[in-house]
């Protein structure tokens, strides 16, 4: 995996979500829905270092970064409008705060939380 590029990002960054919306997304072309590019977003964003912190919180694990300057044709910040997904397929995220984001997305990467939370209230 790439090094994370976390030096000179401007407040805030955009944050993805939705696996739901995947589903949706394919009903509605299965149902003969036109193709249609959709942002999946909260309107809101967060740093790229706001995002490692709440991963170091909630996992317990760092994430290996490396100090660089951005990439050229990085964006210094990215926004998602999620107006036309909400018109579209009537989808509205359910996990738009950091912490239940990483939270969910946890077990995906093969982190068990429940035995940290555990560990955690014994000692």
């Amino acid at each position: 995996m790439p090094p994370i590029s976390v030096e000179d990002y401007e407040k805030p960054r955009g944050v993805p979500a939705g696996p739901a919306a995947h589903l949706l997304a394919l009903e509605y072309l299965l149902d003969g829905g036109k193709d249609v590019a959709l942002n999946i977003g909260t309107g809101s964003g967060l740093s790229v270092q706001d995002i490692l912190a709440a991963v170091t919180r909630i996992t317990g694990r760092s994430v290996p970064t490396v100090a660089s300057p951005r990439r050229p044709g990085d964006p210094p910040a990215l926004f998602a409008d999620a107006t036309l997904i909400r018109e579209t397929l009537g989808f509205t995220p359910r996990y738009s705060d950091l912490d239940t984001i990483v939270r969910t997305a946890a077990p995906f990467f093969g982190l068990d939380l429940a035995s940290r939370v555990r560990a955690e209230a014994l000692s």
